[in-house]
């Protein structure tokens, strides 16, 4: 019985041994792998239904460098009314690569009765039963590029827009029923892979 087990006990043993010698790395790369966390939040008012919000989050390291939203309704035939986008918040452990910021998203939006609103933080109106039916938007930072698209009433999706071009239709008395925004950052991805090479200066954490 020794015999046959004793070949299995040593294979056990160094398989022990090698795992107990990998675990720290993978550990350290844990502990030392940088984030650059970013997140957004948009809110809408609709027609018959009132407020909504959603919101989203992304870690630029080792996720995704975009935050998609899409707000508004479609199928319903309810206008919507006015929309109010939060800065783009970035906190970063890699302040060489890229700071922490707050990017504010400008907007300037074209209302029913009202025409070209002031550019502002939010585009619309609310408790006046106002169609939205053009809308601009931009970034305040250059590390943030917004694109947009708009679903019309009796049109659908149109054409993706960006940097403040018009989205919707003036003049036809049309509503902006949903409104479609993909908000574009860096791409970090090599940090991750860096730090994995231990290239501190690559990953700019050194």
């Amino acid at each position: 019985m020794i015999k046959k087990t004793g070949p299995l006990l040593a294979l056990l043993t160094a398989g022990a041994l090698a795992m107990s010698l990998a675990l720290p790395a993978a550990a350290a790369s844990a502990q030392t792998m940088p984030r650059v966390t970013v997140s957004s939040s948009w809110s809408t008012h609709i027609q018959n239904i009132g407020w909504r919000s959603t919101s989203q989050t992304t870690d630029l390291v080792s996720g995704s460098n975009k935050l998609t939203f899409s707000v508004g309704t479609e199928g319903q035939s309810l206008r919507l009314e006015y929309i109010d986008p939060s800065s783009v918040q970035i906190r970063s452990d890699i302040p060489k690569v890229i700071g922490d910021a707050n990017c504010s998203i400008n907007l300037q939006g074209h209302v029913q009765n009202v025409g070209w609103q002031a550019v502002s933080g939010s585009a619309g109106t609310t408790g006046r039963g106002l169609r939205l039916e053009a809308i601009k938007m931009w970034s305040t930072c250059t590390a943030v590029k917004v694109r947009y698209t708009v679903h019309v009433q009796s049109i659908g999706w149109m054409d993706v827009k960006t940097a403040g071009q018009v989205a919707g239709t003036t003049g036809r008395g049309l509503a902006i029923e949903a409104v479609r925004v993909t908000l574009e950052l860096p791409n970090l991805n090599y940090v991750y892979d860096a730090v994995l090479n231990g290239d501190c200066q690559l990953a700019g954490t050194c």
